[in-house]
């Protein structure tokens, strides 16, 4: 088989506090994007072909895109809430990390979704909710700490292939992850750069038939597929619309919007 690159990273261990846990439990409302199951539907139909022959997605569920069935994993903090802390303790890296803020604020959001079951045998779908973009909020031009990023995704995968029989069962194809950073699981604003890393090789390999959300959607990358994958809405800082208004509206802007993807 191939070899496996093993990149190491440290979160101090500690029972997050109060400010975190209502944080991802309520909220601020920083952004309101789509709620996750009106995504993973579209996502489910777009592939229905496919899907249909994978255990873990129900007849019922493709027929009725409403009815769909999440388990959301309960992974140790060390995979999210210790990240989100760490980071919010560090008032440069919490505005960097606004950007990436959709993979704490969707996991809360699922958190309150009638959709969500406590019984993973009844799941449809399957959430992995690992806060990698936390981890890589405000070190982005640090290549180290973007393969950190990826080893913690790895590292998810492998607790929940160690822990549970689930992503065996449909070799990953029912479960999501959330890259709230630049280019899926490449997580890189350079696609092409990201691919020189044997960790960003190994991680795309190893995630080939689940589905990805993520802010990019460039295709050709083979960091996002659009016929499996999903484009969710970034981040943003609170203030960030008022002032780009501001300023489009003063003439200090040359564009209105720029669009990636194809």
């Amino acid at each position: 088989g191939s070899r496996k690159h093993t990149i190491s990273y440290s979160v101090k261990p500690h029972a997050p506090n109060e400010a975190t846990r209502a944080f991802v439990e309520r909220g601020e409302d920083v952004f309101a994007p789509p709620t996750l199951p009106a995504l993973l539907r579209r996502a489910a139909r777009r592939d229905a072909s496919r899907l249909r022959r994978e255990p873990g997605l129900s007849r019922r569920a493709l027929a009725d895109g409403s009815a769909l069935r999440i388990y959301v994993y309960k992974l140790p903090s060390r995979f999210n809430l210790d990240l989100l802390y760490e980071v919010r303790k560090r008032p440069r890296r919490w505005q960097a990390y606004m950007r990436s803020l959709p993979e704490a604020k969707l996991h809360r959001n699922l958190l309150h979704s009638a959709q969500v079951v406590e019984d993973p045998v009844a799941a449809d779908l399957f959430y992995v909710p690992v806060y990698a973009g936390a981890l890589l909020a405000g070190r982005t031009t640090l290549s180290a700490y973007r393969d950190k990023a990826r080893a913690l995704v790895r590292e998810a995968l492998e607790h929940i292939q160690r822990e549970y029989p689930y992503w065996d069962r449909s070799e990953g194809a029912d479960h999501v992850f959330v890259f709230a950073h630049e280019h899926g699981p490449c997580m890189d604003i350079v696609a092409d750069r990201a691919k020189d890393s044997p960790v960003t090789l190994e991680l795309l390999r190893e995630l080939r038939n689940a589905i990805w959300l993520s802010p990019n959607g460039e295709v050709g990358t083979g960091c996002f597929r659009p016929s499996r994958d999903v484009v969710i809405p970034p981040g943003i800082s609170q203030g960030a619309e008022e002032r780009g208004v501001e300023r489009l509206l003063a003439g200090r802007r040359a564009a209105a919007v720029a669009l990636a993807g194809g």
